[in-house]
């Protein structure tokens, strides 16, 4: 009516109505990634939008409790219980699964519920033929990605823009076989919980979690986390925690897996950059039997991390404990690591800088400014022992504590070093190493496209610095096993400077005749009674200290 445009006059705007606004929401709100369907609407082939699906829930009543049994599941786990589970959700509040076993699919969790597991009740995965799972849309930036991180809906709890979820009680979850440990055939499922863009989601309770697929848990770009008391035995990845913020885990316990056991990521998967941020750990147990880390962040990296605390935990069973990789651009920052002990792994510390980048490039932006940075990490009373060398995918980890900067490559069109650092600080910590037995290799190639892990031979038994600036060591033990040789020096720094060594003890070794090898570095500050030497790859040098 306030156009002045003389075709305005010819065809009159008609108005928009209460309804056609709501059509016009719902439009929007199919855009990538499309959401799940309920029961209902997966056998008719509609997938509606979040607008609708929370719609479909609008008139049931927030304080009633019912047990699923009242609308129709079954306890005997002889059928499929998906669609009395849905029809519970429809109408309470709190849904309770009581005594017996259910068989379900995807359950599809609207804002504002409790779902309670007694102690005596099962809730199992349907199998991956059996079509009951939400097979997830395609993802627009599937590209920046894999599979598993670019999709939502293929899980047995599942919850998309809601918030105020809350899992609890006593019993089991079971993915049964049925979730895959890696891309799952159409209406197959490779999640056990699944959430995206959600908010104050709690799992809780002493709940035992089995078998859980390709992630255990996956919660992407969501605020407000609560994950306690729960034993989880993974299949592949434990929990994987994609830039999210105000996050409070405790008192869990994470064992088996074959990747990693709690991985803080951040991809491209909701078309942008989102950071991390404050985050606790505390009292847990961390493990993953053939798996990668017990800790992670990355490799996904294109968001940034900060203001997260670890304390009092227990690491064991990896390749690495804490792994720190910035590969797309992240920019790691102000963590605290307190009261950790190690048990059963490869590397306790590995730190890594690289420029994989893999997110859209914008088209004035050089591949050096993409680059992230790891500093202002906190390591406190850090106790490793029973440190053997690991496999894992192919890569072989030997027992070492690897620091490893972005090394200039030209080809790769990156002009300069970003080293890792400053502000890393190691102080009261106590790393008992194995010995080789025999002299490794001297140096160690760098990262290359195709080797984005160094983990191949390092020339040092306790610690490898690389491309490093502004690292201190205060109170730092490193010790070999008894009666083992090796002809390595304890420490090795290379290319690096303002790296600071206080009242650090190391073993020496039976074979080098000294502690420290600094190559082609500067600025380094090393306690007395440490004999170092400079330089014993260049025969120029050779034995200088």
């Amino acid at each position: 009516p306030n156009c002045k445009h003389p075709a305005c006059g010819a065809r009159p705007r008609r108005p928009r109505t209460a309804a056609h606004v709501h059509v016009t929401q719902q439009v929007k709100a199919t855009q990538e990634p499309r959401p799940n369907m309920s029961y209902a609407a997966r056998t008719t082939g509609y997938e509606p939008s979040p607008l609708s699906v929370q719609a479909s829930f609008a008139a049931r009543d927030l304080a009633r409790r019912c047990s699923v049994s009242d609308f129709g599941a079954d306890a005997s786990g002889n059928s499929s219980s998906t669609a009395a589970i849905g029809n519970a959700l429809a109408a309470c509040g709190e849904i309770i699964f009581e005594h017996g076993r259910f068989i379900s699919g995807t359950i599809e969790l609207p804002h504002d519920t409790v779902v309670r597991i007694r102690s005596s009740a099962v809730v199992l995965g349907a199998s991956s033929e059996s079509g009951e799972y939400i097979t997830a849309s395609r993802n627009r930036w599937s590209s920046y990605q894999d599979y598993g991180h670019g999709g939502w809906s293929d899980a047995l709890f599942y919850g998309n823009g809601v918030r105020n979820v809350t899992i609890t009680g006593e019993g089991v979850v079971d993915g049964n076989g049925g979730l895959a440990n890696s891309k799952p055939p159409k209406g197959g499922g490779c999640k056990m919980f699944s959430f995206v863009d959600s908010a104050r989601v709690a799992v809780t309770g002493s709940l035992t979690l089995r078998d859980g697929g390709w992630f255990t848990m996956l919660f992407t770009n969501c605020d407000g986390i609560h994950l306690a008391g729960f034993d989880l035995r993974a299949v592949r990845d434990g929990i994987n925690l994609m830039q999210s913020r105000n996050v409070h885990v405790e008192d869990i316990r994470i064992h088996g897996g074959g990747d990693d056991a709690l991985k803080f990521g951040s991809d491209y998967s909701r078309g942008k950059s989102v950071a991390s941020y404050n985050v606790l750990v505390r009292n847990s147990i961390l493990g993953s039997s053939h798996g990668y880390a017990a800790i992670a962040f990355g490799t996904e990296t294109v968001g940034d991390f900060y203001n997260f605390t670890f304390e009092n935990l227990k690491l064991m069973g990896a390749m690495s404990g804490i792994a720190l990789t910035s590969y797309d651009g992240a920019h790691i920052h102000d963590l605290t690591f307190r009261d950790i002990q190690m048990s059963d792994l490869a590397s306790p510390f590995f730190f890594a800088i690289y420029a994989r980048l893999r997110r859209p490039m914008k088209l004035v932006e050089s591949r050096d400014a993409r680059v992230g940075s790891i500093r202002n990490i906190n390591l406190h009373r850090i106790f490793a022992e029973n440190l053997r060398a690991k496999k894992h995918k192919g890569l072989y980890a030997i027992p070492v504590a690897m620091l490893d900067g972005m090394p200039r490559l030209v080809l790769e069109h990156i002009f300069q070093e970003h080293p890792i650092g400053p502000g890393i600080s190691f102080r009261d910590v106590e790393l008992r190493f194995p010995g080789l037995g025999e002299v490794a290799a001297t140096c160690l190639p760098g990262i290359t496209l195709a080797k984005k892990y160094p983990m191949g031979d390092v020339p040092a038994y306790a610690a490898y610095f690389r491309r490093v600036r502004g690292v201190h060591l205060k109170n730092v033990t490193a010790s070999l096993a008894p009666a083992v040789a090796d002809g390595r020096p304890a420490i090795v720094i290379e290319d690096s400077n303002a790296v600071q060594l206080r009242d650090v003890a190391v073993h020496r070794s039976n074979g080098s005749g000294y502690d420290v090898e600094v190559r082609r570095s500067h600025s380094i500050d090393s306690s007395v009674g440490l004999e170092v030497v400079q330089d014993p790859c260049n025969p120029l040098l050779l034995g200088s200290k």
